[in-house]
């Protein structure tokens, strides 16, 4: 059944067809071809895949039931070239004509909100805005995080952000009476900060950290709390082409 509002993000990358209640989830990667509104950029097609090697059984032949009880990838799709493709160019396959309707129906009805509770941790780190103080100040939708190596100094940031140390982000807030400094990352002024402790439970703060520079805070996205996990956030499956359904596997068949 299709999720509820806000949830199960993983429905818009399962295959299904509407003339059938079964859905095929993926399990690698590979799935994440994107479509296009033109049907002339379309350069690849899906097929059915060659059988798992384990495969005791053609499970395209067998009732869903039986595809239920498995617990192993039993089914596959190829995608394969529609026309001669040049090295480095975007693959784009179709997603039917019901999830085309979908998402124009999701596009003018979107509010696209630009409030601050709604906006990607990434457009916050990119404002100048100060930030607020207090452990709840951007709940329910993000949390801060700082760069902390378990002592009460700022610790150094890498050249490259990119080498950065995951481990070293923690969770943090602002304390109160420090929301609007003279940030300048260049004489070292900055913001006042306690380290929390990871884990679930209440907050418990490990360190306090004076001068943290903005660059070493970050916004990270609550779990289910992104742009993408609002209610009302679109869900479609793609489309599996008609002529490659089981007819045993459309609804009402016998």
């Amino acid at each position: 059944a299709p999720p509820g509002p806000g949830r199960q993000l993983l429905w818009n990358y399962c295959f299904g067809h509407g003339d059938s209640a079964w859905s095929l989830c993926p399990t690698t990667h590979a799935v994440l071809i994107n479509t296009h509104a033109d049907p002339a950029n379309i350069n690849v097609k899906i097929r059915w895949g060659a059988p798992s090697p384990s495969a005791r059984k053609s499970y395209r032949l067998e009732p869903l039931e039986v595809l239920a009880a498995e617990n192993a990838t039993r089914l596959s799709f190829d995608y394969v070239a529609t026309r001669p493709l040049a090295e480095g160019e975007e693959l784009f396959v179709d997603y039917g004509a019901a999830w085309h309707a979908a998402w124009d129906a999701h596009v003018a009805t979107w509010p696209g909100d630009d409030a601050p509770a709604h906006l990607p941790a990434a457009t916050l780190d990119a404002a100048a805005a100060a930030l607020l103080p207090g452990r709840d100040a951007y709940a329910p939708h993000r949390s801060l995080v700082c760069r902390h190596d378990g002592g009460n100094a700022v610790p150094e940031l890498p050249a490259d952000p990119h080498a950065d140390d995951a481990a070293l982000w923690h969770p943090c807030a602002v304390l109160a009476g420090e929301a609007s400094p003279a940030v300048d990352d260049e004489v070292g002024e900055g913001y006042s900060v306690e380290i929390l402790a990871r884990g679930n439970g209440a907050p418990r703060a490990v360190a306090t950290v004076h001068g943290m520079p903005r660059r070493h805070l970050k916004f990270v996205d609550r779990p289910y709390a992104s742009e993408v996990h609002r209610p009302g956030a679109f869900r479609q499956r793609m489309g599996v082409p008609a002529g490659l359904v089981p007819l045993h596997w459309v609804d009402g068949y016998e």
